[in-house]
């Protein structure tokens, strides 16, 4: 799967006459940008057949047939035990227009806001609360299925979650309460996902009871973890970085690697986002004076020096979280979501040179797991690399980004609500080009292992200097690359000395 994605928020989906969700309400009191017109001013790319029509067209323009989205619980379902049956007609309006352009949706339950009835109630801090999540994803998983929906992202950013909790909703001079509210919310929605999961699945087999095998679907569970990679640039403190990596960014889906069907990873290639939204005041000195500092020392990196982040990017770090999650569930053998990849910007050669990286480091690992497979396949005893089913881009226009409002450009599009007309960016022609590798590594290796070809003949035609029409792509991506030209090398002398044997 090769898409983009948005949530309802950022898209102006947030509000309506009848319900307004917890963080419009928040931003709208305690952030000055949202006294200004929110919703003229966000992207509303689902309000009726011709928008929805006008994205479609944007994504297959990038050869995205993908698209992840989240439902808008506060509208769907506007006040307790009542939900709207306009809403829930546009989700299913999206839905089959997505399925008749052949674009598979990935639908997303929680991306940051609730209703503000469920907030009013106490929200996940309050343990009872939970049942009104499950009533939603019951009612979100019926229509889904006849949608023909596959993918679910229960919830997204539970760790980022929890900063703007605190942000927006807790009180800063009581640091005690709000570690214990934390720590509480924090389990609560473990709690959720594990039941949300239950609940898609039971709803999903019930209704394949009745269906005939070919319209049966098995949806696949999971979360969208944002997972940066800190790295200690000096060397004297990466066993630190190490565990506040796996503690922040890894624990929730190991704690949930029983109730998620594929590990789904938000990535944005940041070399210095600080710890310090995780940090109490008193700590803070520490990370300011040390760590920082360790962080900001990076060779082979650049920066996009524009507001409000002025990020220092190292997006061939995906290849180190690769590693690492195939460190930590290599055994369990799940697949690799992509659920948001991207960056920031209005200077086209930084975001361009950004994506041009991570389709590299992508190509680079799939092209080793793929290799992988072929030797398991003929019973040579190797490694298995967890499997990367899709890449969503983030996001497919320039939208609303939270508390910083519309400053910071993720889109590869950017959107005019009144003509209702996409402009495409030129970070997007790199972004195509990037799928169409993909998709066509993916391919010659589906025919490599229709043909039965040996792994030694394979990797002996990749690395000779011989042309071959049939690999031109491959040759050429080893060709450019030396450490995945290394690694191959290496894998075929360790068969040669096998075969000598």
């Amino acid at each position: 799967m090769f898409g983009a994605g948005t949530s309802h928020f950022q898209i102006g989906e947030n509000n309506n006459t009848n319900a307004k969700d917890d963080f419009y309400n928040a931003y709208i009191k305690n952030i000055k940008i949202y006294k200004e017109d929110y919703e003229a001013e966000s992207p509303q790319i689902h309000i009726s057949d011709e928008s929805i029509d006008k994205l479609i067209v944007t994504l297959k323009k990038i050869g995205a047939n993908s698209y992840r989205f989240s439902v808008p619980w506060a509208r769907i379902n506007p006040s307790e035990g009542v939900f709207s049956d306009d809403e829930l007609n546009r989700y299913t309006l999206l839905l089959n227009k997505l399925r008749e352009n052949g674009i598979t949706p990935i639908v997303t339950l929680h991306h940051y806001t609730s209703p503000q009835w469920f907030r009013d109630k106490g929200g996940f801090y309050n343990k009872k609360n939970i049942q009104y999540f499950l009533e939603f994803t019951k009612k979100i998983a019926e229509i889904s299925y006849d949608g023909g929906v596959e993918y679910f992202v229960a919830f997204n950013e539970l760790t980022n979650l929890i900063g703007h909790e605190r942000l927006l909703f807790l009180n800063p001079n009581k640091p005690i309460q709000n570690a214990v509210s934390n720590v509480k919310f924090y389990l609560n929605v473990i709690s959720a996902i594990k039941s949300s999961y239950n609940i898609i699945h039971d709803t999903y087999n019930e209704r394949n009871e009745t269906a005939k095998d070919e319209i049966k679907i098995y949806p696949k569970v999971g979360i969208a973890s944002s997972i940066w990679e800190y790295v200690s640039y000096s060397g004297r403190f990466q066993n630190i970085y190490d565990i506040l990596n796996n503690l922040i960014f890894y624990l929730p889906e190991w704690l949930l690697r029983k109730h998620t069907d594929f590990i789904g990873i938000n990535f944005y290639g940041v070399a210095n986002k600080p710890f310090i939204d995780h940090f109490p005041k008193w700590l803070r000195p520490l990370y300011n004076n040390i760590i920082a500092k360790d962080v900001e020392n990076i060779n082979n990196s650049y920066s996009i020096s524009e507001k409000p982040f002025n990020w220092i990017l190292k997006p061939e770090h995906i290849k180190r979280i690769l590693e690492r999650l195939n460190k930590i569930y290599g055994k369990i053998g799940k697949e690799i979501l992509i659920t948001e990849i991207g960056t920031y910007g209005d200077k086209e050669d930084d975001v361009c040179k950004f994506y041009d990286i991570i389709f590299k480091s992508l190509e680079e690992y799939i092209i080793i797991q793929k290799i992988h497979e072929l030797l398991n396949n003929n019973n040579i005893k190797t490694k298995k690399l967890l499997e990367l089913i899709g890449v969503t881009i983030w996001s497919i226009v320039d939208n609303t980004e939270w508390d910083m409002g519309h400053v910071p450009h993720f889109g590869i599009s950017s959107y005019d609500n009144t003509t209702r007309i996409y402009k495409i960016k030129e970070r997007a022609e790199n972004v195509e080009n990037g799928f169409k590798s993909i998709k066509e590594i993916y391919n010659i290796f589906e025919e490599v292992i229709k043909k039965k070809a040996t792994p030694y003949e394979f990797l002996d035609t990749l690395l000779s200097q011989d042309t071959d029409d049939n690999y031109i792509l491959l040759k050429e991506i080893i060709k450019g690359n030396e450490d995945l030209k290394n690694e191959l090398i290496n894998m075929k002398n360790k068969m040669l000395a096998g075969r000598r044997r």
